[in-house]
């Protein structure tokens, strides 16, 4: 089978970069960092340095799925979650990177077609992220665990699943995923085969579309998301209490569409050190869907 061209595999690695650098850039997103928004441990630059980082070993992602040489998602996650605290000894984009990898691989393995158009439908992505997911759904979850520990993460409560797994030396991928998508939402994507970053990546498009920026259709994206979604970050980090309230709140503020409402919105969230990360993980994943969708011309014109 012969593999991409390097301007393709560029071009591919390039929009997924471009997608989780564009998800801190893009405001208003209460809670979350952005220009000027920022805790103490947690800045802009660190989601910027971050997806730089990535971008070589993405390259050799992409390259080696296009050769059909490697569908380890295990591998990779540990190898990027790595390379990234490495470097910032620190990980901020761990959910990121999950939801990512098994896109990258798809469009790796479809690499060929992809390259006829430079795009792909975003259904069709979904698609071929699926595959490339059940394809390392039988491999040893190990390093899967190996790199939430790296990034010194929280990990997904995962017992009384049944059978339970818990005490077990060795996991599946599969296993691990299904019992963890009952308190995280990033696994629960996984589980379901991208079923939210796709609905997401579509509302982006449909907002562009009418004439939104980019970066306000991401934002605008974010605040539906965060009356619609449970923040499993902010369930670990404080309680389920909490991150109702939150939803509570920002349906309140959607509600009204009044910006001061958001300002008050962001400052009590940041006061209680609240980070909706997970949901930045979902939007993150649904802006690389959307800007793998569309051709390099629409993405050249867009207004950003």
């Amino acid at each position: 089978m012969l593999s991409c061209s390097q301007i393709c595999i560029d071009y591919i690695a390039s929009r997924i970069i471009l997608g989780i650098i564009l998800e801190p850039l893009s405001w208003p997103k209460p809670g979350n960092v952005g220009p000027s928004k920022y805790y103490p441990d947690l800045k802009l630059e660190d989601f910027i340095a971050s997806a730089l980082i990535l971008y070589p070993r993405l390259r050799t992602l992409i390259l080696t799925s296009s050769l059909n040489k490697n569908h380890n998602f295990c591998y990779w996650l540990k190898n990027l979650v790595s390379l990234v605290s490495s470097v910032l000894n620190k990980n901020v984009i761990l959910g990121t990177l999950i939801l990512v990898i098994p896109i990258a691989m798809g469009v790796g393995r479809h690499c060929n077609e992809f390259c006829r158009d430079m795009r792909a439908s975003i259904n069709k992505l979904r698609s071929w992220s699926q595959e490339s997911l059940v394809l390392s759904f039988s491999e040893n979850a190990n390093d899967f665990l190996e790199a939430i520990a790296i990034s010194k993460a929280s990990i997904p409560n995962y017992e009384g699943s049944t059978p339970s797994i818990s005490k077990r030396q060795v996991i599946t991928v599969e296993e691990l995923i299904h019992a963890c998508s009952k308190w995280d939402v990033v696994c629960y994507e996984l589980s379901k085969g991208f079923e939210l970053t796709t609905s997401l990546a579509e509302k982006i498009a449909k907002l562009v579309r009418r004439g939104l920026s980019l970066t306000r259709a991401i934002a605008q994206t974010y605040l539906e998301a965060l009356t619609e979604i449970i923040d499993t970050h902010i369930v670990r980090r404080h309680s389920i209490v909490q991150a109702l309230r939150t939803q509570l709140l920002a349906l309140l503020v959607n509600k009204e569409h009044e910006s001061n409402l958001l300002n008050v919105l962001d400052k009590e969230l940041r006061r209680r050190r609240i980070n909706p990360g997970t949901l930045a993980d979902l939007i993150a994943t649904a802006t690389v869907l959307y800007l793998l969708s569309e051709s390099e011309n629409d993405i050249t014109a867009l207004h950003w």
